[in-house]
């Protein structure tokens, strides 16, 4: 595995880890709060299956800069993700959890970026439900002071996660929180993305402005634990993306800070293998 920093168009650098080798580059982005650790195991096992892997934190997030300007749009969101997409000069096959994959879907309906094989949407769409933004929501402004401990950070991530079994060890946790000067142990972003995000209603309205123009095929993996997909949303999808499917995740729910996305990794797999060989039988010459 390699780390890089990738500069993007407004001079931020984008942190990633690269691994494995082969001619299709999957890019994972992460969710709102997460780092790219969220991913770290489906990466591992993604370049063990010959694809080349990109996993980067959002600007704001883990080792990425944070923005100056507090700009975290939509728009700056996506040309971050362009600036990964031309260093990885290859084919790509994007998948992004929550805000992770709702900047892939604006940069690729918005032009920023000009083509892909396919588009994961993992646990979010377009409209999400009020009730589900909010309660991620909550969970993210509680703690913005921090922890005394680890320890205490994941009975906060396992409170929001009632229901599901606890990972065996919280490893994980630790590499997405940071000891702050304070002694406390904060989670590893810049709490200003609450502030200076989109509003849920603004961002609908951008996303569905773009929706008719993501040429790629696009799979929502709902969870089927989670409460941020509506059968409205999801049907207002359907109607506008050009070749939109859905699978239902059972058992999973909406990943937030210090969670892993492994619930979702096995659909995931399935269409990243579906997609690319579509893709490679309609361009033979790419491969």
């Amino acid at each position: 595995m390699t780390e890089i920093r990738v500069v993007t168009s407004s001079g931020l650098a984008i942190a990633a880890d690269v691994e494995g080798q082969g001619d299709v580059t999957v890019i994972l982005g992460h969710g709102g709060g997460q780092t790219r650790n969220a991913w770290r195991r489906l990466s591992a096992f993604l370049a063990e299956r010959g694809y080349r892997v990109i996993r980067y934190d959002l600007r704001g997030h883990g080792e990425s800069d944070y923005a100056p300007d507090g700009d975290y749009h939509l728009p700056a969101l996506a040309c971050d993700l362009a600036a990964i997409v031309s260093w990885a000069d290859s084919p790509v096959a994007l998948v992004g959890a929550s805000l992770g994959g709702l900047a892939a879907f604006y940069a690729l309906g918005s032009g920023i970026i000009s083509s892909a094989m396919s588009l994961a949407l993992v646990d979010i769409v377009l409209r999400p439900a009020a009730e589900g933004t909010a309660r991620v929501r909550t969970f993210l402004d509680a703690h913005l002071e921090g922890f005394d401990t680890v320890e205490a950070a994941a009975e906060a991530v396992a409170a929001y996660n009632a229901g599901q079994a606890r990972p065996p060890s919280i490893a994980g946790l630790r590499r997405n929180l940071r000891m702050a000067e304070d002694g406390r142990w904060r989670w590893h972003w810049d709490p200003r993305f609450l502030r200076q995000a989109d509003s849920i209603e603004e961002r609908g309205e951008l996303l569905m402005s773009v929706a008719s123009r993501v040429a790629v095929p696009v799979r929502l993996l709902r969870g089927g634990a989670s409460e941020m997909a509506s059968d409205a949303a999801i049907a207002e999808m359907a109607a506008s993306i050009p070749d939109f499917s859905v699978e239902i995740v059972a058992g999973a729910g909406h990943m937030v800070s210090g969670m892993a996305n492994d619930r979702y990794a096995p659909a995931v797999i399935a269409f990243l293998e579906q997609t690319t060989r579509l893709v490679a039988k309609k361009n033979p010459d790419r491969f």
